[in-house]
């Protein structure tokens, strides 16, 4: 079985060409099968007398794989000749190369374009290679030969020739471009031209056809044009020979542009001028994360996670609201069970019931494979309806990869389900899965989409209240870090105002602007992302200090409060009250860890409060790497100048380090598997406790590592 596909630009005639050798070839008593490659599913017209048939994609919707049949997809036409159409979607929407794509296992699957059924396959393939749906006929085992069709119009040569750049990017060393087909369209020197493209891009002419009536009066007629012109049809005759006799193929040499016009005669091209403004240079687009990118997007490190899982992880948190993944199941599913399995852990180590996450707000619009092919329009508008049974507060609907790479137009959708919905606030997160970037870029893009859209930027701030920006929803400790600092903030006689984003509604987000300071969780990557969104886009105010771990930095942020608000009387005592509790947990350690050696591996996170304890306690600080994280970079400490410090630590140098210096105890955030005995190990959390004991529990911890043996009794049964 011989298989060909034929390419050329949209309108140069392609379809006529292709069923003309499939008529002729099937006169001569081939057996043939022509697929019709192109969503307007005419390219079969001509041998089916201009009947419509079924296309493979419409059976596809209508009954699914396992259910059709090889009848079911091809049809008789002229003399014999099988016919196929792939079909496509409406234009404008769904994904027509993922319906090729579609087609193409369906048929291989069935058996259609596998076996020896047929003498010749003939690809009549969409205008141009736009996509690598369309491109599949130019991949290995699909087609044997490729044939261009084109005339000596500039854009037809210009498409033949990308045509050929697909080609080439496919071949390996294995020639299959056929020939080139003139259909001549009457120019002026117009055969001279083509074939002076042909021999700069070395690939023949095999056949021209010339320009005639005939083929006006073949439409007419719905039939081959063999039937009505006598030279024509000796045209494809002889074509259709020099296709199947054909062995020897050739690898083409593609034209860059500039080559190429200069083969129309334009030497004196001129370089465009760049339009550039200094508007247009300041100009940018906070919603898309633009300007607020997370560290692997900004330095184009690989991506952690999804965009996607980012946002829905985040909106997720906005109790009474329902996030909308439109996508297929397994996105929302994957999501669903990342939130669930983060409460669960939180409440077998803290106790804490986080309902919202227990049972996250999840719906899927479903997008299967005939999705993708045909759009999600009205899987997404049913989803809609579904979600808005309950009556909540807000939809937020989160695109996936899926949605994003056939250019779903959701927001024409949501726009829609607004009108119909006046009761219900919608909002469009256009996170497209990893399209957008990591799961950091989705947690900062949706964070700044809630805050530009949500929150009311009229109200003014009020009263003693305050906001929390930037908790880690996922870390088991978020609801005990809440806690703990809800206490300082009620022991100053000052109120939460909202936590953005974590377990909170709708209206607290809005009334955001209501708080006279922000407080930042973290002053990692993703909190300065936040707080240089919020201070350079609205003004708002952040305490210097963010949420504190250890006893030095809850004084402080204790301090900055008080003289914020002027509650200085409030503050002191607490203060007073801890400072003493410190003291008397950290004296017993002194005795025991003073001098011990302490070797610190980190990923780039804030450290100061371990080295405060371990300096504290008299302890030498042998060695502090930082390592390199997707969450975080660089390392500001108070302490940076007087540690034994190396930055962009290489993990795989611990085991040399450990044995050169020697260290009593060496903590890291990760796993010490495989490390000398001659050291205790201990892990810190990437997501330490708050709090003025943060240092002292750890300390603890500490002691007693060091007080068992540094090789369990177990391991020495290896050596029996």
């Amino acid at each position: 079985m011989k298989k060909i596909a034929i390419y050329g630009k949209g309108g140069i005639g392609k379809s006529t060409i292709a069923s003309n050798i499939s008529a002729a070839l099937t006169k001569k008593g081939n057996r043939v099968l022509q697929i019709g490659c192109d969503p307007k599913h005419d390219s079969t017209r001509l041998l089916l007398g201009g009947g419509q048939i079924p296309t493979v994609l419409e059976s596809l919707r209508e009954r699914g794989p396992d259910d059709l049949l090889l009848e079911d997809l091809i049809f008789n036409g002229y003399k014999g000749c099988s016919c196929v159409e792939t079909g496509g979607p409406e234009p404008g929407v769904g994904c027509a190369g993922r319906g090729i794509l579609s087609t193409f296992e369906l048929l291989e699957k069935k058996g259609a374009i596998s076996d020896d059924s047929y003498d010749v396959v003939i690809f009549d393939v969409l205008g141009d290679v736009v996509c690598g749906g369309f491109a599949v006929p130019l991949r290995s085992g699909n087609a044997d030969a490729i044939y261009i069709v084109t005339s000596g119009e500039f854009m037809s040569l210009y498409a033949s020739n990308n045509i050929l750049k697909g080609v080439s990017n496919y071949d390996s060393g294995n020639p299959r471009v056929g020939g080139i087909i003139c259909n001549l369209r009457g120019m002026e020197d117009e055969l001279e031209l083509v074939n002076k493209f042909s021999e700069r891009i070395g690939v023949p002419v095999i056949s021209t056809i010339p320009r005639s009536n005939s083929f006006r009066a073949a439409e007419r007629e719905i039939c081959p044009v063999n039937e009505l012109d006598q030279e024509l049809e000796r045209t494809f005759s002889d074509l259709a020979d020099h296709i199947m006799d054909q062995s020897e193929y050739f690898s083409p040499s593609p034209l860059d542009d500039i080559n190429l016009e200069s083969l129309l005669g334009k030497s004196d091209l001129k370089n465009p001028k760049r339009l550039s403004t200094k508007k247009d240079v300041e100009r940018t687009d906070n919603s898309k994360g633009f300007t607020y990118r997370s560290k692997s997007m900004r330095n184009r490190e690989p991506l952690s996670g999804c965009a996607y899982a980012g946002a829905i992880n985040t909106l997720s948190q906005i109790r009474g609201s329902i996030a909308l993944s439109h996508g297929p199941r397994s996105c929302s599913q994957i999501s669903h069970q990342m939130i669930l399995s983060s409460a669960r852990r939180t409440f077998s180590f803290t106790g804490h019931i986080m309902r919202h996450m227990i049972d996250p707000h999840i719906l899927s619009s479903d997008m299967s494979e005939s999705v993708m092919i045909y759009g999600g329009s009205d899987n997404l508008e049913k989803a809609i309806e579904k979600a808005t049974v309950d009556r909540p507060d807000c939809i937020f609907i989160v695109t996936t990869c899926a949605s994003g790479i056939i250019g779903e137009d959701v927001l024409s959708v949501m726009e829609n389900a607004k009108k119909k919905h006046d009761d219900i606030e919608f909002h469009l997160m256009n996170a497209d899965g990893n399209i957008s970037g990591d799961f950091m870029q989705g947690v900062i893009d949706s964070s700044i989409m809630v805050a530009s859209e949500i929150v009311d930027w009229a109200s003014i701030p009020e009263g003693r209240k305050v906001n929390l920006i930037g908790e880690k929803n996922i870390a088991m400790n978020h609801e005990h870090n809440f806690h703990f600092i809800k206490g300082i903030l009620n022991a100053l006689d000052l109120e939460v105002n909202c936590r953005f984003i974590c377990n909170t509604t709708i209206d607290e987000i809005k009334g955001l602007n209501r708080a006279a300071l922000n407080i930042l969780a973290h002053r990692d990557y993703f909190g300065r992302a936040l707080s240089d969104y919020f201070v350079n886009e609205h003004g708002l105010k952040f305490t210097k200090n963010p949420f504190p771990i250890g006893y030095n930095e809850t004084v402080d942020l204790i301090c900055e409060l008080s003289k914020y608000f002027s509650a200085d009387e409030l503050a002191q005592p607490i203060i007073s009250e801890n400072r003493k509790r410190y003291e008397e947990y950290m004296s017993p350690l002194r005795g025991q860890l003073e001098g011990k050696r302490i070797m610190l591996v980190a990923l780039s996170q804030s450290i100061d409060w371990i080295v405060e304890t371990a300096k504290g306690l008299g302890m030498d600080i042998v060695k502090v790497g930082i390592c390199d994280y997707s969450q975080e970079e660089g390392l500001a400490s108070r302490y940076a100048h007087s540690l034994p410090l190396e930055m962009n630590y290489d993990p795989s140098k611990r085991k040399d380090d450990i044995l050169d210096l020697e260290p009593d105890l060496v903590i890291s955030n990760y796993s010490s598997v495989g490390l000398p005995n001659m050291a205790s190990y201990s892990v810190i959390p990437l997501c330490p406790d708050i709090g003025f004991f943060t240092g002292v529990e750890m300390a603890y911890r500490w002691k007693n590592i060091l007080s068992l043996p540094r090789t369990e009794g177990w391991k020495k049964d290896a050596y029996l």
